[in-house]
């Protein structure tokens, strides 16, 4: 009971650690001019030959001892996560620019900010839920001890990108 637990408490960290580390897959896939908001991401644009590359080496990594058939499944898995979920982000950069502009108004239509706020954490939701999918499609090829290192890998690979290195 306490290892179904502890591998509980590992998928769902998984799933968090997948969205970031998917985020972080797309990002580096991205290049391009400043929005002009401060924050100097860019304009986004995606380069499909940068991400699959990315997705190669971070199944690679973390799927060290896997088979060639898994590790191809994998990477199947992930390139089909990434391209929805670059859908799903450019749907939250807009709402995020549409806030910004509607923040910006001489009034502030509140009942319309949260309208679009609203549509934001559903769209965010439907995030969660692609990511959770290619999580549990992931884990259905994987054996107990491949998805704990999987989950490792993922987990190191997904905090060196939030923290930059």
């Amino acid at each position: 009971m306490k290892h179904l637990h502890k591998l509980r408490r590992h998928w769902f960290a998984l799933a968090f650690v997948a969205l970031a580390a998917t985020g972080a897959t797309a990002t580096t896939a991205f290049a391009g001019s400043t929005m002009g908001h401060g924050h100097g991401h860019g304009k986004w644009q995606f380069d499909p030959a940068k991400a699959d590359k990315h997705v190669s080496m971070i199944v690679a990594h973390v799927l060290e001892n896997g088979t060639l058939e898994q590790k191809a499944r994998l990477g199947e898995i992930a390139r089909s996560c990434l391209k929805d979920v670059q859908a799903i982000q450019q749907q939250l950069r807009e709402g995020h620019e549409k806030m910004a502009k509607m923040l910006l108004e001489p009034t502030i239509d509140r009942a319309s900010l949260e309208v679009v706020r609203s549509r934001q954490v559903q769209t965010m939701d439907q995030m969660s839920r692609r990511v959770l999918q290619s999580a549990m499609d992931a884990a259905d090829i994987l054996t107990v001890e491949q998805r704990e290192m999987f989950n490792h890998g993922l987990h190191m690979m997904a905090t060196s990108h939030m923290h930059g290195h």
